[in-house]
C-alpha cells in the first residue's frame, strides 16, 4: 500500500478509513468468497465447505445403498 504520510491532508481520514476496512469482518457468503484479505484463512474456509459437501454426498449414497439392501436383501 502507498504510504500514508504522503498524503498532507487526508492522511487522517484514509488511516481511519484503512483501520475500519481492517476491521471489518465478512458477513454473507458473497463477503466471505470476495475477501482475500487474509488467504489462510480464505482457502481454509473453502477446503472445509469442500470436504463437508463430499462427505455428505458418500454419506448420502451410501445411506441409500444400506437401505436398498434392507429392502432387497441377497438370498
Amino acid at each position: 500500500m502507498t504510504n500514508l504520510d504522503a498524503y498532507r491532508f487526508w492522511r487522517e481520514r484514509l488511516l481511519r478509513l484503512k483501520l475500519v476496512y481492517d476491521q471489518a469482518k465478512p458477513r454473507t457468503l458473497r463477503q466471505w468468497w470476495n475477501d482475500r484479505r487474509e488467504g489462510t484463512n480464505w482457502y481454509a474456509l473453502w477446503v472445509a465447505v469442500g470436504f463437508t459437501v463430499f462427505f455428505g454426498f458418500v454419506q448420502s449414497i451410501e445411506g441409500a445403498l444400506q437401505v436398498y439392501k434392507a429392502y432387497h436383501p441377497a438370498e
